[in-house]
């Protein structure tokens, strides 16, 4: 890989270079390690799993495609998986939001109670006993409107015990029987944001 062909173009160093690379092995290369930005890892709707009651319901949008739209009068839930790649940065947070679109016109100031359950375990390691829950939230504004894309704020996923193909099984909720928002809502899709420091690892079967 030439310089030329990196972002940045002079401002990389040699050792820059090898740490993002993950074959460095000095103590400066090591120490740059982590600078290099975030990448998504997206969960593509067509992927999850649905339980044997309070799934969404299989809807028909923009007369073509198909989508999944929660209830605002029932909880619906549904479940996938997602594992870290090599390129993560060990131990460091992630972050998790959720995409939608409402189906009717919002009311500014009313709540989407959307949450992720998720168990986090590294190879070779224990299955932790419970779920950690996180809160995805989302209060309408006065420009939302139908066919608006929403996204969520970030919610941290505590990533200090994480490493390469740590693996996370989730649950996605929405509490449409309980949030103060009526209205269905279609999700469009969810996804984490993963800070990444290298392109790959050395050895194929672990990070």
């Amino acid at each position: 890989m030439r310089h030329n062909e990196l972002e940045g173009v002079g401002a990389v160093r040699h050792d820059q270079i090898d740490a993002a690379l993950g074959a460095a092995s000095t103590a400066t290369a090591a120490a740059n390690r982590g600078q290099w930005g975030w990448t998504d890892m997206p969960i593509a709707p067509d992927a999850f799993g649905l339980p044997a009651s309070g799934a969404p319901s299989r809807a028909t949008w923009k007369t073509n495609l198909y989508v999944w739209e929660f209830s605002g009068s029932q909880n619906n839930s549904i479940y996938f998986s997602v594992q870290l790649p090599h390129g993560y940065a060990a131990g460091k947070d992630i972050y998790a939001h959720v995409h939608f679109t409402p189906s009717a016109a919002p009311t500014a100031g009313q709540v989407v109670g959307w949450n992720i359950e998720y168990l986090a375990s590294n190879p070779q390691g224990a299955i932790p006993a419970s779920t950690s829950p996180l809160n995805l939230n989302y209060a309408f504004v006065a420009s939302d409107a139908v066919d608006k894309h929403i996204m969520t704020a970030d919610v941290v996923v505590a990533g200090s015990t994480f490493t390469a193909s740590t693996i996370l099984n989730c649950r996605l909720q929405r509490a449409g029987n309980t949030d103060t928002s009526n209205i269905a809502v279609i999700l469009l899709g969810v996804d984490f944001h993963i800070p990444v420091n290298r392109f790959g690892s050395t050895n194929p079967s672990s990070g």
